[in-house]
């Protein structure tokens, strides 16, 4: 366990200006791994073919973390910070990925609501960025998408007690088809799990995350 750590911490930008820090990246190891194998256990159907496929003891797990969490490997636990200040972070590794990698886009398991589920549907009317493997429903962000729509779908990453699933940042260009396309294919997520290089569980009671890498 670490110790308790101010609010926000201080650091320095490039011009030399101080900057307040909210969250910091932190290395979680084994502790990281199997909370991140726990969540896509309880996971969609995406989840489930990450895990048939991906060799996870191949990769590294770090945590977008609040800077004054007591305990970093307490996933489940808060620590009374502002949650946006992780999505913005998390935004700015994915915008990253996107680049080394050349990923196509970002897959969001939706844990909650089902396309069965009329009261959804009606106060869902005008989304039109909801996707459908059956009955599941996913966010989806592409690697051209503006930043509001890549948060979109990091909204969608959800980390409620007793609920599973993640985020999957995928090289795999077959997901380009269904920019306009909203009916997924179970054929197409060997295909997106095979190329999964980073995977984000929502973590810290919703202030945080803690991210699969592939090595």
């Amino acid at each position: 366990m670490i110790q308790a750590r101010p609010s926000h911490t201080e650091r320095r930008a490039p011009s030399g200006q101080s900057v307040r820090v909210w969250v910091i990246e932190a290395e979680v190891g084994e502790a990281g791994l199997a909370y991140v194998r726990a969540r896509l256990e309880g996971g969609l159907s995406l989840s489930k073919a990450v895990l048939g496929s991906v060799d996870l003891d191949a990769g590294h797990v770090v945590a977008i973390v609040p800077v004054d969490h007591p305990d970093i490997q307490a996933f489940g636990r808060g620590a009374g910070s502002p949650g946006r200040f992780a999505n913005e972070t998390l935004r700015a590794a994915i915008r990253g990925l996107f680049e080394r990698h050349s990923a196509a886009a970002i897959w969001a398991e939706e844990p909650l609501p089902r396309r069965s589920d009329q009261l959804w549907r009606t106060a869902t009317a005008a989304h039109d960025r909801a996707w459908f493997l059956d009955d599941e429903v996913y966010s989806l962000a592409f690697s051209d998408d503006d930043n509001s729509r890549l948060l979109d779908a990091i909204d969608a990453i959800y980390d409620f007690p007793g609920w599973g699933g993640g985020g999957f940042v995928t090289t795999d260009q077959e997901s380009l088809r269904y920019r306009n396309n909203y009916e997924l294919q179970r054929g197409s997520l060997n295909g997106v799990a095979d190329a999964t290089v980073c995977i984000v569980c929502g973590a810290y009671d919703g202030e945080g995350f803690v991210l699969w890498n592939r090595d």
